[in-house]
């Protein structure tokens, strides 16, 4: 059985570090096709991965992106801010929704942030 390539995710950032998009969703959506194939490949009966296909080729970008851009976006997020961490930040914020529906609601909080233990 052959394996999954590792998946690339290209997206932008803007000057502050939120996520602006993402370049390659066509390659993410053949890459969740593909492991479709590969599922078909372990059990060739199972009736769901027809569902699995159909599922990742209508999702629309902006699913596609939840599915697979969402946790890289953690990562430079608050890159080249700087946050007084006596003032904790908080406000409202959505959870993507992977199925294609309304995004969920959130709150963002972030309380303390440390760059290493002689900071305190």
């Amino acid at each position: 059985m052959q394996r999954l390539p590792k998946q690339h995710v290209r997206y932008r950032v803007d000057h502050t570090g939120a996520f602006v998009g993402v370049d390659n969703i066509d390659e993410l959506r053949a890459a969740g096709l593909q492991a479709a194939d590969l599922l078909a490949e372990l059990d060739p009966d199972d009736p769901t991965i027809d569902s699995v296909r159909e599922l990742f080729a209508e999702l629309p970008d902006e699913s596609i992106v939840a599915i697979f851009a969402e946790e890289p976006q953690v990562f430079h997020y608050f890159d080249g801010l700087f946050i007084d961490v006596d003032d904790p930040l908080e406000g409202p914020d959505v959870l993507p929704n992977a199925f294609g529906g309304e995004p969920f609601p959130a709150t963002t909080r972030t309380t303390e942030i440390l760059t290493s233990s002689t900071d305190r």
